[in-house]
């Protein structure tokens, strides 16, 4: 899916010595810009996800900015260096959500960056995070897993093949099983009962063991995008 297609593109970017290079000026050249609109940042809300990140998402372990065009749209993404286990290493606009030009995704990047320095400065305030769990974006619904369910998920993905596509296929099977088109809400996450509960657990904790910390229902299959693979344009900063 987009998501997967993006995050293992920009994955891939970071072990390439010339577009890391390149991410890390582009960093240098719009930190000075973020640092001016996060002065002007006054109030906010901070969704659980972000304020899961707040301990390592901070100017000193900004790894860079990596922007790009696919074939679906622009997308910015910001890296991190070091990562604990089950968040994400980049983050950026959304998988459903390309930016139209590569101007926006500038800007949308500037504004992340700002809304982190925010965070960091206190800015605007947010509670700690539970140490013990992670949390999964699914539609407009904030789930929370327990760390040593991601841990050994990771653990037991990678021991026996499982993939982010795979488990992004599972968790699209299992959603048009159980809700159909409908969007996922609490309440009807609530009134599944506790095998498919665990179902969603499970593919969720794989997926958060390999930094991948939302969906949204309306994702297009997946080989919807691996048709689209071969006219991914080159990673562009």
């Amino acid at each position: 899916m987009t998501q997967t297609r993006r995050t293992s593109q920009s994955l891939a970017q970071t072990e390439d010595p010339k577009a890391l290079h390149d991410a890390r000026a582009l960093l240098a050249k719009l930190l000075p810009v973020a640092r001016g609109r996060a002065k002007e940042i006054t109030a906010g809300n901070v969704s659980p996800v972000m304020a899961e990140m707040k301990p390592y998402a901070t100017v000193a372990n900004m790894l860079g900015v990596f922007i790009y065009q696919t074939a679906d749209g622009w997308y910015a993404d910001l890296g991190f260096r070091r990562v604990p286990q089950g968040m994400p290493g980049l983050v950026g606009n959304p998988a459903n959500n390309p930016y139209k030009s590569r101007r926006e995704a500038l800007d949308g990047s500037i504004n992340l960056i700002s809304a982190l320095i925010s965070m960091e400065d206190g800015t605007v305030p947010v509670s700690d995070a539970d140490p013990t769990e992670r949390v999964f974006q699914l539609d407009d619904v904030y789930m929370n897993v327990r760390l040593d369910l991601v841990e050994a998920a990771g653990r037991g993905a990678a021991a026996i093949g499982i993939t982010v596509e795979s488990a992004r296929t599972s968790l699209a099977l299992l959603l048009q099983a159980d809700f159909g088109d409908q969007k996922v809400t609490q309440a009807r996450l609530s009134a599944l009962d506790q095998t498919s509960t665990a179902a969603y657990v499970a593919i969720i904790a794989v997926l958060l063991a390999n930094g991948v910390f939302r969906y949204t229902s309306k994702e297009p299959p997946v080989e919807f995008y691996e048709d689209r693979m071969a006219t991914t344009k080159k990673p562009s900063t």
